[in-house]
């Protein structure tokens, strides 16, 4: 391409980035992507690299083998872009730096990218192609631009040529990487990282443990049972007399009727009761559009159907009973807290992603009220809980102005091994984790691995960087014990209620799709909408605005989703169940 074209596609992409800041798209795929400014290495010459037997690609001659550190024999330096954070004093001397400048032989110049507005930033340096070698912790911070559909946008296959394709890499270097591949292949990690083009351009920010797993848990208040002499709910009509005895009982023996029998907020589909509720009825897919498949491998879309409305049922006979609390269509988190830690101990149960998210700060009077509820079992015998498969986040992208690629792709591959992946989370061994003593516990109750002895995450401090990087959270996760005077009483409970919740994951649901270009193109437009029409429905039929048993009202809602172009967005979802996971 010539330098005067080359001029020309850039100031177009820049001006196209300029008029739409703030979306998720740069410039689009054009037919004549700008030539890679990489040099040897550089993924424009990858395909014409000298590969070893089988094909693999041969180490270049700066680089070290696999698995030998350091990785560069001479130092290399390396112009990074990382976000900043208010957790991260300094990344220039930040402890985990010098290791990482360390295993790779490398000197990192960084450019530090503003946590605020960080999706416009980048797309203004896609599309005026002043790129750094890297990108690292961009979907840690909620920044989309890699993500395995959007990726594609960027690419040399595909895109504008601004990033590079890792599958070669991976299968010449990427020990640590193909080794959680297949770890993790029932929950689909490959699978995850490819886009619709066959290619893996992200090295991922990924935290299987268990915990991640659950993302509405149902906390009832255990103190009102006892009270009441009540047994733990097990089937959805066990919970409604609970609730009414909740209501009418006076459980908080005060004297009033001040009791919620249940709260909620539906700002947050973790917090929403109505979820986990729904889960006795049908799969509730809230990670992924509602989506699950059957034997015959069709994608269907859950909040369309008769089991769906079933559950709606049930809800709203709770709600006509003043069962639900009625802030929770209009409370936020705040207001969940303030009901759920009321001094008049008021409330009788909620849902959230983890007890503390709700009750931290307010004492153990207020944790020990609380203890999980198993997923409930509905009418017809169906009993799910709700799950969010964990993703592979793209928290580690190689841009096309990087000469030498390869070190820097095995430096990723360090990062999400066990060795770095445990510093990026916990810190140092010896002064914030050691390895953990004869007969701990994790709070999992398994002999844990590690003793966390001085805790610095989500805190300022210049050790490490707090997973702003490529990394893999699970043995450590999973494995993590505390000395015994550590406050863990909300985080033991939310361990303990993962064994019943994880026997009972739908094992049908689709934690993400990967779509083309042309099929993203249309699941952005109406996923929104869709979205918004399943929970209008929610609360509608819910507070009895619809009536639930009106065939009528039932058909207004189904015409308001296929409005929203639900039909176009499930040929977009079996194209890429198909493609990707059939």
């Amino acid at each position: 391409m010539s330098g005067m074209n080359q001029n020309r596609k850039r100031i177009c992409c820049l001006l196209a980035a300029l008029l739409s800041l703030g979306t998720l798209t740069a410039c689009g795929g054009g037919d004549t992507a700008p030539e890679s400014t990489g040099g040897d290495g550089g993924s424009s010459v990858q395909s014409e690299a000298e590969t070893g037997d089988g094909g693999v690609l041969a180490t270049p001659d700066y680089m070290n083998e696999a698995d030998v550190f350091p990785i560069c024999k001479e130092t290399e330096t390396y112009r990074i872009a990382v976000v900043e954070s208010t957790n991260i004093e300094d990344y220039e001397t930040n402890y985990e730096t010098g290791v990482l400048e360390e295993k790779g032989n490398m000197e990192f110049e960084f450019e530090i990218l503003p946590s605020a507005d960080l999706a416009s930033k980048v797309q203004l340096q896609l599309a005026s192609y002043e790129l750094p070698d890297a990108y690292f912790g961009l979907a840690r911070n909620g920044c989309t631009t890699f993500t395995t559909t959007n990726a594609l946008k960027y690419s040399e296959a595909s895109g504008d040529g601004q990033i590079i394709a890792l599958n070669d890499f991976i299968e010449a270097w990427g020990t640590n990487t193909k080794a959680l591949f297949e770890k993790y292949a029932s929950d689909g990690l490959e699978e995850m990282m490819t886009s619709a083009d066959g290619n893996i351009y992200y090295m991922p920010g990924y935290g299987p443990s268990k915990i991640n797993r659950h993302a509405n848990v149902f906390w009832i208040n255990t103190g009102w049972l006892d009270t009441l002499g009540l047994e733990m709910p097990e089937t959805t009509d066990e919970l409604e007399q609970v609730l009414l005895a909740f209501k009418t009982g006076d459980p908080n023996g005060n004297g009033q009727a001040d009791e919620v029998p249940l709260s909620g907020t539906s700002s947050n589909a973790g917090y929403n009761i109505v979820h986990y509720l729904m889960s006795a009825f049908t799969v509730d897919n809230i990670q992924n559009m509602y989506l699950y498949y059957d034997d015959e491998n069709t994608v269907h879309f859950a909040a369309n159907e008769d089991a769906w409305r079933e559950g709606l049922r049930y809800v709203n006979r709770l709600y006509e009973q003043g069962l639900i609390d009625p802030a929770l269509f209009t409370q936020d988190l705040a207001g969940l807290k303030q009901v759920a830690t009321d001094a008049e101990d008021i409330c009788g149960g909620f849902a959230a992603l983890g007890l503390g998210l709700v009750t931290a700060g307010a004492g153990d009077e207020v944790n020990n009220r609380y203890n999980y509820c198993e997923p409930l079992t509905g009418p017809d015998g169906t009993r799910y809980s709700v799950v969010a498969i964990p993703t592979a986040q793209s928290n580690g992208t190689i841009t096309s102005a990087c000469e030498k690629p390869e070190a820097l792709f095995r430096l990723m591959d360090y990062m999400i091994g066990e060795e770095c992946s445990t510093l990026s989370r916990y810190g140092k061994e010896g002064e914030n984790y050691v390895a953990a003593p004869e007969g701990l516990e994790s709070l999992y109750g398994d002999p844990a691995t590690i003793m966390v002895t001085n805790s610095i995450w989500m805190m300022p401090q210049n050790t490490m960087w707090q997973n702003m990087l490529p990394f893999v959270n699970d043995i450590h996760n999973n494995g993590a014990g505390y000395p015994p005077e550590a406050d863990t009483a909300s985080e033991i409970k939310n361990a303990a209620a993962t064994d019943s919740y994880m026997a009972t994951e739908p094992d049908n649901t689709i934690p993400q799709s990967n779509y083309t270009l042309e099929e993203a193109e249309i699941v952005n437009e109406c996923t929104s909408y869709i979205q918004d029409m399943v929970n209008e429905g929610i609360a509608k039929f819910t507070v009895g605005e619809w009536d639930i048993d009106d065939d009528g009202d039932w058909q207004t809602y189904l015409g308001e989703l296929e409005g929203a172009g639900l039909s176009d967005f499930m040929e977009c979802a079996q194209a890429a169940y198909e493609r990707t996971l059939a």
